[in-house]
């Protein structure tokens, strides 16, 4: 008679066959990548990758990820994040690899994933700077501050002041 543990391995091990995807295995882990054969695969998984919590699809393999990283934005854009980013094609085969580089890597390295809108307002404009220089008179040189000093604080940009001596060399 059948023990309930080995019922319950046989049910586990029946249900781990129909949801182990050699071809992800194989290709997810560069350690595997000549590792063809399916039987090969879930030997490995079966000696090794189970104790090494090794994904056995795409679905596992994406939620342990959402364990670790920030979700995907909601605006993510496979196919712009693909053109704008093409060194990342001479490592990536599939959809999945740019999703997963993305969440792990993508987002702290600043990469862009979506076309720009072109009528969005930006949230930080960039820094400029306004200098003043006037070489004549203290009374146009302090004009001149005052005019660039608001025209600095309407744009938003940093103010800096030039003070030549009065003679007008720099």
């Amino acid at each position: 008679m059948f023990s309930r543990l080995s019922i319950w391995l046989k049910i586990a091990h029946v249900a781990l066959l129909d949801q182990f995807d050699a071809k992800f295995y194989g290709h997810f882990y560069r350690d595997l990548r000549g590792v063809k054969s399916r039987i090969a695969l879930l030997q490995h998984y079966a000696q090794y990758g189970a104790a090494e919590c090794r994904a056995i699809n795409l679905e596992q393999a994406q939620l342990d990820a959402s364990r670790k990283f920030p979700a995907l934005p909601l605006d993510f854009d496979l196919a712009t994040y693909k053109t704008l980013n093409k060194d990342l094609r001479n490592f990536f085969t599939f959809d999945w690899e740019y999703l997963l580089h993305y969440v792990e890597f993508g987002r702290n390295e600043g990469r862009i994933y979506k076309t720009p809108d072109p009528l969005s307002v930006p949230t930080q404009a960039p820094r400029a700077t306004i200098y003043a220089l006037r070489a004549d008179g203290v009374g146009t040189r302090l004009l001149t501050i005052l005019h660039a000093q608001i025209l600095a604080q309407e744009l938003g940009c940093d103010f800096k002041v030039i003070w030549p001596p009065l003679d007008g060399v720099l």
